[in-house]
Order: C-alpha cells, then structure tokens, then sequence
C-alpha cells in the first residue's frame, strides 16, 4: 500500500512541476493521466525517468477509454504507454450509463468487451480496473461485484471513491476486496470541493475500513479546493497522519 497522488489534480501543471510537488509532499506514487500529461510512449518513458529519479513510483495509468465507445484497437496503444511508464493498473470507464440505466443487451456488450480488453492488458501484465463513478455501470457496490463476478476476468478490477450519496460506507465494505486504487476527496454532493479536514470523521472512516479489511492497494489524493497546490500539501500531510495513526 502507497499513498499518492493523481496528476489530473492539477491539469494546470507541468508534469515536471507536479513531480516536484508529490516529491516535496513525500508522495510514494503517482497515478499518470491520459488526458493531458502522458498521452504518448514518449511522455511516458520522461516521466517514469523522471519520477525513478525522486524514488517515486507510478501505480496506475489513468486513462479515458470508456467501453462500447472507444475502439478496442485504441486499447492496445494504451497498454503500450501505461507499459512504458511502468504502471501495473489502467483504468477504464465502464460504458456511458448508470447501472440503472443499462440494459441486459447493454451489459453482455460491456462483459464482452471487457474480457477482450482484459485479455489484451494481461499481455502486458497489467490488470485492468474501472474507474467508480456515476454516469458508468460501475457505480454502486451492486453493480461493481455483479460485473466482475459475470465477467470473471483474473485481471480484471475495480476503483473506489466516495459518491457522498449516503451509501459510500457501504459500497466501500463490499467492494474493497476487489479494489486495487482507491481515489480520496472531499466534495459534497453537487461537486464543491472541501479541505480533506473538515471531512476528517468521514475520511477516517473510509481509511479504518481499509486497514481492517487488510487493503492492499494504494491510496490517491484526488482533486482539492480551489485546484491549489498549497491545499494540496495541507491534505497529503492529514492524510498521512491520519492513515499511519489508524
């Protein structure tokens, strides 16, 4: 387990300019985005040198390949990139629809995508997880283990992150077994964006669960108030004590 940050916290920011930052935070990892700062192998290969040169490690490549829209020849590239830059994880979206939302047809499309998909990233031993979030089919504890366990893919994974719609304890517990990144933040339910300490007790919370249920993956700051830097560190710092005093 690693503590760590993602680099779409600060899209603002150079790639040099966010290692500096997770480095004087004491950031064990970084989760590279593919939206703007590594969308291509050479990108990758400067920032896994640079990141190996202040002893941090890269867990997870952050990509925005979503099921059923991208191509699955687009897929394969990415696994090259996430590869390069030495990360074991890639993240991908699961469809454009809540679980709700999706129809039965809907669902063995995903399965089925997903298990080639899975299939393709286990060549290049990476283990694929989908990113927890609305708007996707992974979007409640139900859906997440009902997905993986129909799909049944060894390498095949989910994310975590609060929802703050009442039932993140709950979606936590159920799915921690299967989850390899989990993503920390302090939002409320319309977005606005809050120190990680004024939502302490909930935070420690979500941190005791982790550590009862023996966690093994890692844990990434994501996204702070205001998009500042200086927040940031204010954040990592009480996340690190708080997770090591658990």
């Amino acid at each position: 387990m690693a503590l760590g940050l993602t680099s779409v916290t600060f899209r603002n920011l150079s790639a040099d300019e966010i290692i500096d930052l997770a480095f004087s935070a004491g950031c064990e990892v970084i989760e590279w985005g593919g939206d703007i700062h590594v969308t291509n192998k050479k990108e990758a290969k400067e920032v896994y040198e640079k990141c190996s040169d202040k002893g941090i490690r890269i867990n997870s490549y952050g990509s925005y390949y979503r099921l059923l829209e991208n191509k699955q020849t687009e897929f394969e590239r990415l696994c090259e990139i996430a590869s390069v830059q030495g990360a074991k994880i890639i993240r991908v979206w699961l469809g454009d629809k809540g679980s709700k939302f999706t129809t039965k047809e809907c669902f063995e499309k995903l399965s089925n995508e997903a298990e080639k998909i899975a299939a393709v990233a286990d060549e290049y031993n990476l283990i694929v997880a989908s990113e927890f979030h609305n708007g996707t089919y992974n979007d409640t504890a139900k859906s997440a283990i009902h997905f993986l366990e129909h799909t049944a893919c060894k390498n095949l994974k989910t994310y975590w992150q609060p929802m703050f719609s009442g039932k993140d304890i709950e979606n936590l517990n159920r799915v921690v077994s299967e989850t390899v990144v989990v993503h920390l933040f302090n939002w409320n339910k319309i977005g606005v964006r809050y120190s990680l300490k004024s939502g302490e007790t909930k935070i420690r919370e979500f941190l005791d669960i982790l550590q009862n249920k023996d966690y093994k993956g890692d844990i990434i700051l994501e996204f702070v108030k205001g998009d500042k830097p200086v927040n940031f560190l204010e954040d990592f710092n009480n996340l690190k004590q708080w997770y090591y005093k658990n």
